[in-house]
């Protein structure tokens, strides 16, 4: 239970321990203060329920089939460039051509 829940759940108890106490006292009309009193604690209520059932809502959760497992690593040995001379029908040299060559 995180804090900001157990925080709602303690403002609700007290909100209704309050409204239980002041239900118990006598019904005055002094001013209109009893009217505001329930009033407010009317309005804490809702403003708690819907703090309290917005706190929870998460994402829902998702399954997933696994699919098959990825490629293993492949480690490629050390590669290295060398130029070679080209040669042309005569046997003579008509350029350099670069070779991969892997150790």
């Amino acid at each position: 239970m995180t804090h900001r829940s157990k925080a709602v759940a303690i403002l609700a108890a007290t909100s209704l321990l309050t409204s239980l106490a002041a239900m118990s006292a006598p019904a005055q009309a002094r001013d209109g203060v009893n009217g505001a009193l329930f009033g407010g604690l009317a309005a804490g209520a809702i403003a708690g329920g819907i703090i309290a059932n917005s706190v929870n809502s998460r994402p829902p959760v998702v399954y997933r089939e696994v699919g098959p497992p990825p490629p293993p690593v492949v480690v490629y040995p050390e590669c290295h460039t060398v130029r070679e001379p080209l040669y042309d029908a005569y046997g003579e040299i008509a350029g350099h051509r670069n070779v991969r060559v892997c150790d």
